[in-house]
């Protein structure tokens, strides 16, 4: 466990793309998550539509209270969520933050992965299976990982372990 720790905490932390200043100057508006996962061989398995809508919702909340109350600035943006992967425990994308008065993206926050591995189960190798094979929907907790770690790396933060959100 604590090589696995030494080896988190060696990886180095993404550099910000949007300086400091202007991210004090915005505040979000708007959230769209755009779905570009290659769902084509998904999309006939049963509940596999009703999931997909469902994580656009989580993600939708889960960013949309992460992002709520600040920054408090005066330039509207957007978030652009582009979701890369989708597994009911995990979700994949790039976050682009949009400018709405002339539709700029200011930045780009790459590969943000939230992902949620059953902690309810006492987490672990046992936790993951037991957990992900007794979930049928999208995983409430990869949503809020994915919020999470945006935030943190919009707030130039070490990211969180998320099965402790």
């Amino acid at each position: 466990m604590v090589f696995a720790a030494a080896i988190a905490s060696a990886r180095p932390k993404p550099p910000n793309p949007i300086d400091l200043e202007t991210r004090d100057g915005l505040y979000v508006k708007e959230i769209v998550v755009d779905w570009q996962v290659d769902d084509v061989k998904k999309a006939a398995e049963p509940g596999y539509a009703d999931n997909k809508a469902e994580m656009i919702r989580q993600l939708t909340d889960s960013v949309r209270d992460q992002f709520q109350y600040s920054p408090a600035g005066a330039d509207a943006v957007a978030l652009h969520i582009a979701v890369r992967s989708f597994r009911r425990y995990e979700v994949v994308g790039d976050v682009s933050v949009v400018r709405l008065a002339d539709q700029r993206a200011l930045g780009t926050y790459e590969k943000i992965d939230g992902y949620y591995i059953g902690q309810v189960y006492g987490g672990g190798l046992l936790g993951a299976v037991v957990g992900l094979s007794s979930v049928p929907d999208p995983e409430p907790g990869a949503a809020n990982c994915f919020a999470a770690i945006l935030r943190a790396r919009f707030n130039d933060l070490d990211a969180p372990h998320c099965n402790q959100l």
